[in-house]
């Protein structure tokens, strides 16, 4: 049984002949989405129907987060990183992430 949000599913979720199957790098991959949607407002991939979605999370990069102030781009590098197309090209465990989140200036 497989079962997920489309909105938050990782690339190798929706097409695992392409990107590998699932695994730790899949949660990588949700936190990114997580922290898109809580520093904008909204989702990274929209479309009218599952179709659309699923067509611009396996094929098209997301905008980059728009933020200001100290950290921004850190903090925005963290976001895109987290949400790469391929896994390999995603940090390797969460302990990566709280790591390069803790070096974010946010004075």
């Amino acid at each position: 049984l497989i079962s997920f949000s489309l909105n938050y599913a990782a690339p190798e979720q929706l097409a695992p002949n392409i990107f590998g199957e699932a695994g730790p790098w899949t949660d990588i991959y949700q936190v990114g989405v997580l922290f898109y949607e809580m520093v904008t407002g909204r989702l990274p991939f929209a479309g009218t129907g599952m179709g659309e979605v699923t067509h611009a999370i396996l094929h098209t990069a997301p905008l980059p987060p728009e933020l200001s102030g100290t950290g921004a781009e850190t903090l925005q590098r963290i976001i895109l990183r987290c949400m790469e197309k391929k896994p390999e090209d995603r940090y390797r465990n969460i302990a990566a992430v709280l790591a390069d989140l803790r070096t974010v200036d946010l004075e």
